[in-house]
């Protein structure tokens, strides 16, 4: 196991946040099934790296709707030009889960609404 000191783990969440938002516009977290299909894709308003613990949230401003019906079951960090920074598995939970992409239910419906409220790395 690998393990950062403090200043390394935020200059390197940092660094990552600015890729991420420096494509043209927010980055964003797309919701894909196990086939690849994109269900839904929810744009980063706002994104921060915490002093004391170097973790990296990003924040939702609004719903968007589903894009298809489908089984979440992965989630993709992507930028504006969609570019892939990472992929998380879609997991069942009312709570975070380390690692995962949490979700109140895994069930995304066509033109109903999907809503984030944060993601946390690190």
């Amino acid at each position: 196991m690998v393990t950062f000191e403090l200043v390394a783990l935020i200059a390197a969440h940092e660094g990552l946040l600015t890729k991420i938002n420096a494509a043209g516009g927010p980055g964003k977290l797309v919701i894909k099934d196990a086939g690849g299909a994109t269900l839904v894709a929810l744009p980063f308003v706002g994104g921060a790296v915490a002093p004391t613990t170097g973790q990296l949230t990003f924040t939702w401003g609004t719903r968007q709707d589903g894009l298809a019906n489908g089984t979440a079951a992965t989630a993709e960090v992507q930028d504006a030009a969609n570019a892939k920074f990472m992929t998380l598995t879609c997991v069942l939970s009312g709570s975070p889960v380390a690692d995962s992409c949490a979700m109140t239910t895994l069930q995304v419906v066509l033109g109903q609404p999907v809503e984030g409220v944060s993601f946390t790395i690190g």
